[in-house]
């Protein structure tokens, strides 16, 4: 059994694999095999190997020849895989190889020090520079790694035409959190990347996906962070995305040479001569491109996070899918500028955001954007995809679909875009045309909601127009009134039922606009009760009368007492964990406070909040306190307004609001508890003002070595009290534009007093935080958007209060 497998797949590699080869036969460490599987090999690639061993046959013993005719790498590494004897793994390319002679002798004494599945080394990557692996960049390629054969097992790759092996390793590693990888930061490999001639430049020669993006007249802030986005992507070769930016008509007087030059991806520039509009602008670079998926985006879109290319890029399938609809989220922006993120977790039909198409599908059926459907060339364009690919050829990436999001018949009406345009007379007509597709499956109940949704969701798009234009909108009655006819071409069976189903979707819609004005509410102010309120401003502004039920369920609020209520916990070491957020950061208070409480046994969590009750339901363990009135901080001041909520500034007051206690947990709201952590009360914090994790790497403001983050930080708030360090702080945020605002005064006032917590106590992906930590307990998610619907958050976010609280309870005992 030797201690090192080297698999090296080839195909007519005569001209190229003789470095490869000899960088194996030339290590000092002997004890290997090498397994050269010749893939439909037709020129002398086993002969070169041969004629290197010339000089000593005794060694060409060591290697094994395998002739298969697979034409895919993956295929011809699980030939290797299946003769393989070695303890231990490692992947060659013919145009790599080893960097030293003394790789394997490093590598033997590196896995007999670990007990590890996956050793993860350093490779120097050909025009690219030095490569390192750590958490913040975690390589797909299955070559910079050595695998021990026990841990792969029966596991094989995939018949990928390309990326199996990226496939491979996030199987393997990435997704898998019971593997074991250990990084090494020692150089191994040789990456000879893009040379003449080998497959990855000549899949160069096209792209897999190509991104269409159109723009008028736009201004650059509203697109760049897409394009900036495209450039942090992880985990993916760029080479495989190129972007079409089409700019209608030549009026831009953006230079975008200059704008678009310094990414690193490849863009591409179609200027029209004239404003044609957006789906003549499509047309123009669907017809140019040559790649083999497009994707459609506004020029105001984003990709979700740092992965998402690649979660694309590794589920494109073969030719035998045309389409792929994945999970959108959507942006929505309310009358008081702030923007706030929501998930939509239902495939948003009437447009072709979070779909791909295979490109070749939409030439071979003459599929494009037609004018002629106005401002629903969208929905026209999709509606004609759907009419024409086979149920079996889309492959969904979300988690649920609308109901009617379905296959179109082929046989119907729909699948010409002429008479699908017949039928457009109005988005109420269109729109019970496609729900009738659920009647012709059977679902008799699905169809008359969907129809019950179409009449409320127009009522509601009649009511927004209304609240833009300051008008009243009109009753429903009146609303049904207009649309009477289109109920009319209902079967008569269906009237009743559908009109018991659009009541139900009207109560819904009643419950969105309280929930909607809400923030109305608390922006106005106008000192009415809130529920006076609310019944006031629904029946000025929908017309519904203050006689039509409101539901909002009670268990959905949680006021705060008005009076000491006498249960305040008075332990001076009792385990307290703080957070404070603003309205539009409520929801992901509750997905961080539901991951503690599933880890950590806790004696109270406080809410600081901007509001006199809170929206969500919460438990009896957590307590809100509306700091709204708060006296710290004057709105005219330097940092209220900054980048920041003015809410974290509040982190200074905690001395005087919980005097009840000696220390406490600060967190972010977009922290997530991956483990146990009640060792972070044991820590001995005399002397100290804070405990946390430092930002080493950190690029602003700051050299300290001790500048800690302020995401995760225990607070002595006996020793903060006694040294009037919570004036000191207030003082500077109040005379002083700070950059992340109490993150800098905290730093400032308690340098020299603040002990270290290790970096897995507050792991970002973020490079300037420190983070090494391969199985982090506490996760920083460091601002991202979109941080609440990545999976390990949903695990917690998505439980029921019952289940965290039945989890807590089992904590304390």
């Amino acid at each position: 059994m030797p201690k090192f497998s080297i698999i090296l797949p080839t195909h007519n590699g005569e001209d190229r694999i003789s470095h490869a080869v000899a960088s194996v036969k030339a290590q000092s460490y002997k004890d290997w095999e090498l397994i050269v599987v010749l893939d439909d090999c037709t020129d002398d690639t086993k002969k070169a190997v041969t004629n290197l061993f010339i000089d000593d046959l005794k060694e060409l013993d060591k290697v094994t020849f395998i002739e298969i005719n697979a034409h895919r790498d993956g295929l011809a590494r699980n030939a290797g895989l299946n003769a393989a004897a070695g303890e231990w793994i490692l992947f060659l390319d013919d145009d790599d190889m080893f960097l030293h002679e003394y790789c394997f002798e490093l590598l033997a004494e590196k896995v007999d020090q670990i007990d590890t599945d996956v050793l993860d080394f350093s490779f120097i990557w050909k025009g690219k520079g030095h490569k390192t692996p750590s958490p913040q960049e975690c390589f797909t390629m299955v070559w910079c790694r050595a695998w021990r054969r026990s841990f792969i097992g029966d596991n094989r790759f995939t018949d990928l035409p390309y990326g199996s092996d990226s496939e491979f390793s996030h199987r393997m590693v990435i997704d898998n959190p019971d593997t074991t990888v250990t990084m090494w930061n020692r150089t191994i490999y040789y990456y000879n990347y893009m040379r003449e001639g080998s497959l990855t430049a000549m899949e160069k020669e096209h792209t897999y996906l190509n991104i269409i993006v159109t723009h008028h007249d736009e201004p650059w802030e509203l697109g760049k962070p897409f394009f900036d986005m495209l450039e942090h992507q992880r985990c993916v070769d760029m080479s495989k995305v190129t972007v079409t930016l089409v700019q209608d008509g030549p009026y831009s007087s953006l230079p975008w040479q200059e704008l678009l030059g310094h990414y690193h991806y490849d863009t591409n520039l179609i200027t029209m001569k004239e404003h044609v509009g957006v789906a003549d602008c499509r047309n123009s670079a669907l017809l140019a491109s040559e790649s083999d998926w497009v994707m459609f985006c506004n020029f105001d879109d984003m990709l979700a996070d740092v992965d998402s290319l690649s979660m694309m890029i590794e589920n494109f399938p073969n030719n035998e899918t045309d389409v792929i609809w994945f999970k959108m989220m959507q942006e929505c922006k309310w009358f008081t500028g702030h923007v706030y993120m929501n998930c939509v977790d239902t495939a948003n039909f009437d447009n072709t955001d979070a779909k791909m198409y295979r490109r070749q599908f939409l030439i071979d059926n003459h599929i494009l954007f037609d004018r002629r459907a106005g401002l629903h060339y969208d929905h026209a364009f999709n509606s004609i995809v759907l009419a024409i690919v086979k149920p079996w050829m889309i492959r969904m990436l979300t988690t649920q679909f609308y109901p009617y999001c379905k296959t179109f018949r082929a046989d119907s009406y729909r699948h010409t875009l002429d008479a699908f345009i017949e039928k457009m007379e109005t988005a109420v007509a269109r729109d019970i045309l496609i729900a009738e597709e659920l009647r012709w499956r059977g679902l008799e109940h699905e169809f008359r909601r969907a129809v019950a949704k179409v009449f409320c969701r127009e009522y509601y798009a009649l009511y927004t127009d209304s609240r833009d234009n300051n008008t009243l909108s009109m009753e429903f009655s009146d609303f049904f009134a207009r649309y009477y006819e289109e109920f009319l071409k209902l079967p008569e069976a269906d009237i009743d039922p559908v009109l018991s189903e659009a009541e139900t979707e009207v109560y819904n819609l009643i419950q969105n606009l309280y929930n909607e004005h809400k923030k109305e509410y608390y922006i106005l102010n106008d000192e009415l009760p809130f529920a006076d309120w609310i019944e006031q401003y629904l029946s000025d502004t929908t017309g519904i009368s203050k006689d039509t039920p409101i539901i909002i369920p009670e268990e959905n609020t949680t006021p705060v007492p008005e009076e000491e209520t006498g249960d305040e916990i008075d332990d001076r070491d009792a385990r307290i964990v703080v957070y404070c957020g603003t309205y539009d950061t409520y929801l992901n208070m509750v997905a961080s406070a539901k991951s503690v409480l599933c880890n950590i046994p806790v004696d109270k969590i406080y809410f600081l909040i901007e509001d006199d009750e809170f929206p969500y339901e919460i438990p009896d363990i957590i307590q809100t306190i509306n700091v709204s009135d708060q006296q710290y901080f004057p709105k005219d001041g330097p940092n209220y307004d900054n980048s920041w909520t003015w809410m974290c500034m509040m982190r200074a007051a905690y001395p005087e609001l919980f005097p009840q206690y000696s220390k406490i947990l600060s967190l972010d709201i977009d922290i997530v508890l991956n483990d146990n952590v009640s060792d972070l009360w044991d820590y001995n914090l005399d002397g100290y003002y804070l405990a946390g994790v430092p930002e080493r790497q950190r690029q602003k403001s700051t050299a300290d070595p001790m500048y800690i983050n302020f995401g995760v930080v225990m607070m002595n708030l006996d020793k903060l009290r006694e040294d009037n360090c919570q004036q000191q702080i207030i003082d500077i945020l109040n005379t002083t534009r700070v950059d992340c605002p109490e993150q800098g005064a905290f730093n400032r006032v308690c340098a020299g007093h603040i002990l270290e917590l290790p970096a897995d106590y507050n792991y970002t992906t973020y490079s300037h935080i420190t983070g090494d930590a391969l199985k982090p307990r506490i996760i920083h998610y460091a601002g991202q958007k979109f941080w609440r619907h990545y999976a390990m958050v949903k695990r917690y976010s998505d439980q029921s209060w019952d289940a965290v609280m039945e989890r807590q309870a089992r904590l304390h005992e």
